[in-house]
């Protein structure tokens, strides 16, 4: 069982890819199909969570060593991202704001519960800034991670089709726009496009977070007055 999940795992994302090739459709994504093929296992064969965890743990080291080596392809095509700075940094900005409110509003217009609402603000940003600033706010870490994961597998999987959908096909605009909406995930997906849509994605999640974290605790606090 030592190396049940690093195997399962792996074996699960090469088939799912290959499915996705043949038949690109919303079940054969590379995320959300082995999650749904691993969390099926573990409760059927009533496996402890930990035991897949510490098996599939060295997946896991490499995340991080992943996630600095997009600053490898920020390197290769800074020449052509940095004549756009204003125009990221505008977008960036405007984009964490609206995720911010959008998100609150969404849940509140609904008739959710405000801890729910609150647990949604972060959603467009990485896992471990997001549980981060919802503990900040006063949301739900926990609930907030199943948000996190829900919009990153939404948006790597029907972000391409929208954005061919308004021709937008800028590399910079398409890989940004990638990385501010499904942050890893979609910068993940992002890089399958191309180097230049890699890199602008990376930007993109990575500038998502930061600005989100600054200014999250604030908009809420007018939010939360005004309404």
């Amino acid at each position: 069982m030592w190396f049940f999940g690093f195997f399962l795992t792996i074996f699960l994302f090469y088939l799912s890819k290959y499915l996705y090739r043949i038949y690109p459709a919303f079940f054969t994504h590379t995320v959300l199909l082995p999650s749904v093929v691993i969390i099926t296992l573990l409760e059927v064969g009533h496996i402890d969570y930990k035991v897949y965890y510490n098996s599939a743990r060295y997946l896991t080291f490499f995340l991080n060593p992943a996630t600095v080596a997009l600053s490898y392809l920020l390197y290769k095509r800074w020449d052509s991202i940095q004549r756009y700075t204003k125009e990221v940094f505008i977008t960036i900005i405007i984009s964490s704001i609206l995720g911010i409110v959008s998100a609150y509003l969404l849940i509140i217009i609904m008739g959710g519960e405000r801890y729910t609402a609150l647990s949604m603000v972060p959603k467009s940003v990485t896992t471990p800034i997001a549980v981060r600033v919802s503990e900040i706010v006063g949301g739900i870490p926990s609930l907030t991670a199943v948000f996190v994961v829900i919009t990153g597998i939404t948006g790597a999987i029907l972000g391409p089709p929208l954005l061919r959908l308004f021709r937008i096909d800028h590399p910079l605009a398409w890989g940004l726009s990638m990385g501010i909406t499904a942050h890893g995930i979609g910068t993940a997906r992002a890089v399958e496009e191309g180097e230049t849509e890699g890199a602008a994605s990376g930007i993109g999640f990575i500038l998502m977070g930061l600005f989100t974290a600054l200014f999250a605790p604030v908009v809420v606090f007018l939010l939360e007055r005004i309404l």
